[in-house]
């Protein structure tokens, strides 16, 4: 919550600040993208709580969806502010706050810390991973 929502409501205070107030949007946008790093404490690190065996897949899954934001974002941001005022950017600062804390909401509201029964799998026995990794060795040592 603090992470999101800080940077929400500093991304929608920046669109607020007037002409001659450059000095007031850029400490309301550092102090947004800065606790916004707070996330990694939250968020970030529950891969690893609720599959640690396929927390590095399920992040890369979820970084690519999350991209999709650096793709269509900027589009948005085109279509919305085709002269550049003030008012067409509060939308815009409106529309990034709104995504901010909608995705913290679903977080608090659906959000586990325990390890997930599907993350549960059959492990291949230790013996047979270490004969495997052996295998895998001699061939690669015996290959020109």
């Amino acid at each position: 919550i603090t992470a999101l929502g800080s940077q929400a409501v500093f991304l929608i205070a920046s669109g607020y600040c007037g002409c001659g107030q450059e000095t007031l949007v850029i400490i309301f946008l550092t102090l947004g993208i800065g606790l916004s790093g707070i996330q990694y404490a939250g968020f970030v690190v529950n891969y690893l709580d609720i599959a640690p065996t396929f927390a590095g897949t399920i992040l890369g899954i979820g970084n690519t969806i999350s991209c999709i934001a650096g793709i269509i974002g900027p589009l948005l941001v085109g279509q919305l502010t085709p002269t550049g005022s003030q008012q067409e950017w509060q939308l815009v600062f409106w529309i990034t706050g709104g995504v901010l804390l909608a995705g913290t909401t679903i977080f608090c509201l659906f959000a586990k810390g325990e390890v997930q029964p599907w993350a549960l799998s059959d492990s291949v026995d230790d013996d047979e991973n270490c004969e495997l990794e052996k295998k895998t060795l001699n061939a690669a040592r015996n290959s020109p």
